[in-house]
């Protein structure tokens, strides 16, 4: 999942953004992990110390319930699996897979012009 950060959350915890997620996508904040350019941010620190701007882009990877194996994306594609670091297992397929979305690379052109 990607996203993007309006200014006035950046002052707020890491736990409080997954508690929003939870809510908006059914993931328990226990079965979430986010990172900021491939590194994962700590529950407890603030986006802002944790190194987060506006603008910044996050990656939301989700861990199946009981297991520390992170979830595949796409309906079970093995091809879209993450590695424990958040980058992509085959970054060549994830960027294809991205490619086809045209609402999702819309809205990444929006927020980050330089792609």
């Amino acid at each position: 999942m990607v996203g993007w950060l309006c200014p006035s959350i950046l002052s707020v915890q890491v736990e409080n953004v997954k508690a929003i997620i939870e809510v908006e996508i059914q993931v328990p904040i226990a079965n979430q992990r986010l990172f900021l350019n491939g590194r994962a941010l700590s529950n407890a620190s603030h986006l802002n110390q944790a190194g987060v701007g506006e603008g910044d882009l996050l990656l939301l990877q989700t861990i199946e319930s009981g297991s520390s194996r992170p979830q595949r994306s796409g309906g079970g594609d093995p091809n879209l699996a993450m590695n424990p670091d958040g980058s992509a297992a085959n970054p060549l397929a994830l960027q294809r897979h991205l490619r086809q979305d045209q609402n999702l690379m819309r809205r990444l052109l929006e927020v980050q012009s330089s792609l």
